[in-house]
């Protein structure tokens, strides 16, 4: 999370901008005064000010320490009310119900960097709306940030992942075992490798898989094409191969522009990339290079070879 998604403030969204001034209303009222509570984290619909007159606010509760029985984790509250409500209890008529979804998280876990993928994915696209002391910004952007080397490994790994179910002969051969609705589940895979693919493109944690290509569409096409290539890969009309070999052929295409970006960003070779790439993603054989690279090491070795003195017998 960058200072400025901690800093910014509430989404251009009347819905998102009411709700969140009644979280902080609600904070003022019943966690305040709690010295354990250290501060809350808008997320999901609310932050992203797309969030609906009926929407409820997922958010995180931060405690040092964490202590459950502070606050109920999913609850209705309002300023009139005198208790917690569950969601399936009967409600009041009240027009200020607040329907809070929240996380209760121990700070201290978050400060050792202890937060699952979708944990980070969460905080990095939310919006702090209250801290105590000071005591939560910085936390929140270490865990939140996605290291540069984490990216270039999931790029270069996921690489090889959407190419290995791009390769016609792979699918194809489902065919021969008697069932398209396999060859086809074959394809669907690399999707979802392609879907992680660009989100290690984009340097974003993983969210909920329903909600991933939601996310992608509203992020920058590198290379262009990226609805397209959607459109194209997810539609099924049937189970046959000339429909198979469409889909294969989408993402082929956009995945070598993919490639040819990956290039020159020097995070894979010009020569040779998949092979470079199953070497990263298979290090337990100890292949980590093409195998040009290893043929002309392997040359070397042996004109070093023949240049040393060889031992008397």
């Amino acid at each position: 999370m960058s200072k400025d998604v901690l800093q910014r403030s509430a989404p251009d969204n009347p819905h998102s901008r009411r709700k969140i001034g009644q979280v902080r209303d609600f904070i003022a009222a019943r966690l305040a005064g709690e010295p354990s509570f250290r501060g809350a984290v808008v997320t999901d619909s609310v932050a992203h000010g797309d969030a609906r007159a009926d929407s409820d606010v997922d958010m995180f509760l931060l405690f040092r320490p964490l202590d459950l029985a502070v606050v109920p984790g999913d609850f209705v509250w309002s300023p009139r009310l005198e208790r917690y409500f569950g969601r399936s209890e009967q409600l009041p008529k009240d027009p200020d119900l607040l329907h809070v979804d929240a996380q209760r998280v121990d700070l201290d876990r978050l400060a050792a960097g202890e937060a699952s993928e979708l944990e980070r994915h969460l905080l990095a696209g939310g919006l702090l709306v209250w801290e105590r002391d000071g005591s939560c910004a910085e936390i929140l952007e270490r865990v939140s940030e996605y290291p540069a080397r984490l990216r270039r490994e999931r790029l270069i790994d996921l690489y090889y992942q959407v190419n290995y179910h791009l390769r016609p002969a792979k699918a194809l051969a489902w065919y021969e075992r008697g069932d398209g609705r396999l060859a086809h589940a074959h394809f669907a895979a690399g999707i979802d490798y392609f879907l992680k693919f660009m989100f290690a493109w984009h340097g974003a944690w993983l969210t909920w898989p329903n909600k991933r290509v939601q996310y992608l569409r509203a992020r920058p096409d590198p290379v262009g094409g990226f609805e397209e290539c959607l459109e194209q890969i997810m539609l099924v009309r049937d189970f046959g191969e000339a429909e198979l070999n469409r889909r294969i052929g989408a993402l082929t295409q956009y995945m070598e522009k993919m490639e040819s970006l990956l290039q020159s960003a020097q995070i894979l070779p010009p020569e040779a990339p998949l092979d470079f790439a199953y070497g990263q993603a298979h290090p337990e054989i100890g292949l980590r290079h093409s195998m040009e690279e290893w043929r002309r090491a392997n040359a070397q070795r042996l004109r070093k070879n023949r240049a040393e003195p060889k031992p008397d017998k």
